[in-house]
C-alpha cells in the first residue's frame, strides 16, 4: 500500500519548531492609562524574525481589502472618530523546499480620521497574526512567567465616562443618554483594537427599546474591558507599515 505524501509536511514541520522554540515575549510597554504591562508588535516581531530566518522562513503580507468605517463619533473638533479594517493574506514561505502556505486575516484599529489608519491596523493585524500563529504567551497568567509583573495597579480600570445623567427638568431623556454610553464604549473598544461587529455598526439605536439597549449596554462594557487587557498596542506602539517591511527570514 503505498501513502501518499502530505503536502507542505516539511513546512510545517517547521512552523512547529519556531512555535516550540520562542518561550515568552517580552513586556516592552507599559498601558499609561491602566498602568499594565504588554508586549508591542515590535517586540513580538523581534522574537519571531530569528527563528524564521533560522530556518529559511519568511512571512509576506499582502493587502486584500481595506475599510474605514465611520463610527458616527466626533472630536471636540469635529474629526470623525474612523474604524479602519483590513483583510489580508499572509504568504508563508519555505525558502528551501519552495512550499508556500497562504493564510487569510483580519484587523483593526480605531482612529480619528487620519493618514495613519492604515498602517495601524495592517501593524494590529500581524501581531495578532504572529501570536496565534506561534501561539505566543503574552497576557496569560499561566503560561506567562512575567505575568505577577503585567497585574494593573490598585486603582480600578479607567472607562469611559457615560454622559452625566439629566435631571427631570433637563431636555435629555434617559434613552438618549444610555445611547451615547454604548456608543461611547464601541468608540473606546475599537480604539484599543477589539473589532466592534458591523452589523452594530449600523443599528438604529434611537428604535430599540430599554431591553434591547441595557443588553447592548452590557455587552458593549464586556468588549470593552476584554479590549483593555489584550489589544492596547495600537495606542501606544510605534507604527511600522508591514507592507513597506514584511517580517522576511535572511539565509
Amino acid at each position: 500500500m503505498t501513502t501518499e505524501p502530505v503536502p507542505h509536511t516539511s513546512l510545517y514541520r517547521k512552523l512547529a519548531a519556531v512555535a516550540g522554540a520562542i518561550e515568552a515575549v517580552e513586556k516592552d510597554n507599559r498601558n499609561k492609562d491602566q498602568g499594565y504591562r504588554y508586549a508591542s508588535p515590535a517586540s513580538v516581531m523581534s522574537a519571531v524574525k530569528p527563528l524564521l530566518a533560522a530556518h529559511h522562513l519568511a512571512i509576506v503580507p499582502h493587502l486584500v481589502n481595506f475599510e474605514e468605517i465611520d463610527s458616527g463619533q466626533r472630536a471636540g473638533s469635529g474629526k470623525p472618530f474612523m474604524i479602519n479594517r483590513v483583510s489580508m493574506h499572509y504568504h508563508i514561505l519555505d525558502g528551501e523546499t519552495g512550499d508556500a502556505l497562504v493564510v487569510p486575516w483580519q484587523g483593526q484599529a480605531g482612529t480619528y480620521a487620519d493618514d495613519k489608519g492604515l498602517a495601524k491596523a495592517q501593524t494590529i493585524a500581524l501581531r495578532t497574526f504572529l501570536i496565534q500563529l506561534f501561539q505566543i504567551p503574552t497576557e496569560d497568567p499561566e503560561n506567562d512567567p512575567d505575568a505577577r509583573d503585567a497585574q494593573p495597579p490598585a486603582r480600578q480600570p479607567q472607562r469611559p465616562t457615560p454622559p452625566a445623567r439629566s435631571t427631570p427638568a433637563a431636555a435629555v431623556p434617559p434613552k438618549n443618554d444610555q445611547i451615547e454610553t454604548i456608543r461611547t464604549l464601541w468608540r473606546e473598544t475599537a480604539a484599543l483594537g477589539q473589532q466592534i461587529p458591523p452589523k452594530h455598526l449600523t443599528l438604529d439605536l434611537a428604535t430599540l427599546n430599554k431591553i434591547q439597549l441595557d443588553k447592548l449596554e452590557t455587552q458593549a462594557r464586556q468588549w470593552f474591558e476584554t479590549a483593555q487587557q489584550v489589544a492596547s498596542a495600537a495606542e501606544q506602539a510605534p507604527v511600522a507599515d508591514p507592507a513597506d517591511a514584511p517580517v522576511q527570514a535572511t539565509a
